[in-house]
């Protein structure tokens, strides 16, 4: 007698917001997604919880989830957020037997080989080719996923890149870095490159508070000369940036970018404010325009790569 395909429930935590929907046998069902604030909650388990409710859905058999912050012996704490989530919690929250949690860079780097190809949107360079990729998430954060394909596996590894050192090639980065920098005197990569990121930026810069959406709505009108500035120099920061992790990975299979800063700012990046600091990296500047750049369009792209991997 068949067994009915395996039911399992996949969430993706962002700083700001989290994904949730059932997938079955590893493909997400459409109809069962949803988006929650996290202020609207206390933790994650109030937000399964609820969304069990709302979808009358039995308990799942498994459940999968990615969040925004290092992972580690089966328990991950939020780098922008309160909550601290481990896989005992989410087996008492959902009553799946098992439970998994990824980085959600990983979970995006496991959906690649499996989102259709309208969930990808080019933005320059040659076709992808090659086993090797790097994912880059820019939203509340910012973090990458290295990607491989090897004997049939897709590899992905964790990383806390957000947390590295900004660049500062120029002294006018050097003072930018310093007035973005902690108690601590460090500046974070996504102290700057991230939507919080550029709002900091822009007030580093001006004094003027105001958010990215704010920022790039003025960049994007020609209202605002300082907005134009402070966007010119997140793009300049972020090709730094890009250009540097492309040759830490040779990501010939091409650097996949996701999260909500991401898409706002691809229409911009065929400005020389990034490209230049893409592509400037002396001999090997002829290496860097080898290299495709891709935007992820699928919002949910993370919640396929917890279905294939708690499917696996």
């Amino acid at each position: 007698m068949a067994h009915p395909p395996a039911t399992s429930l996949v969430a993706d935590i962002g700083g700001t917001n989290t994904r949730v929907a059932r997938a079955v046998a590893g493909v997400v069902d459409p109809e069962s997604l949803c988006r929650y604030r996290n202020a609207d909650f206390p933790g994650l388990a109030q937000v399964l919880v609820h969304h069990q409710q709302v979808t009358q859905a039995p308990a799942p058999e498994a459940v999968c989830v990615a969040l925004a912050g290092p992972v580690q012996d089966g328990a991950g704490q939020m780098t922008n957020l309160n909550w601290r989530i481990s896989e005992s919690d989410l087996i008492a929250a959902t009553g799946a037997p098992r439970a998994r949690i990824l980085n959600d860079l990983q979970a995006q780097g496991h959906a690649l080989p499996h989102l259709p190809a309208a969930s990808f949107a080019p933005l320059f360079g040659p076709a992808p080719q090659g086993d090797s990729r790097l994912v880059v998430g820019i939203g509340t954060g910012f973090n990458i996923a290295p990607v491989r394909d090897a004997g049939g596996q897709t590899l992905v590894f964790a990383a806390e890149a957000g947390q590295t050192a900004l660049p500062t090639p120029t002294p006018a980065d050097r003072a930018l870095s310093d007035r973005l920098a902690d108690d601590t005197g460090f500046t974070a990569l996504e102290q700057a490159i991230s939507g919080p990121g550029l709002a900091a930026l822009h007030h580093a810069r001006t004094g003027t508070t105001l958010t990215a959406a704010a920022i790039l709505a003025a960049h994007a009108d020609g209202t605002d000369p300082a907005a134009q500035a402070s966007v010119d120099t997140f793009l300049r920061l972020l090709g730094l940036t890009l250009s540097d992790l492309a040759l830490c990975f040779l990501p010939h299979g091409g650097i996949y970018l996701c999260g909500g800063m991401s898409r706002a700012i691809s229409p911009y990046l065929d400005r020389p404010a990034f490209r230049d600091a893409f592509l400037s990296k002396g001999r090997f500047s002829d290496l860097m325009a080898r290299f495709p750049l891709i935007q992820i369009t699928d919002d949910y792209a993370a919640l396929t790569g917890c279905a294939q991997v708690i499917a696996g």
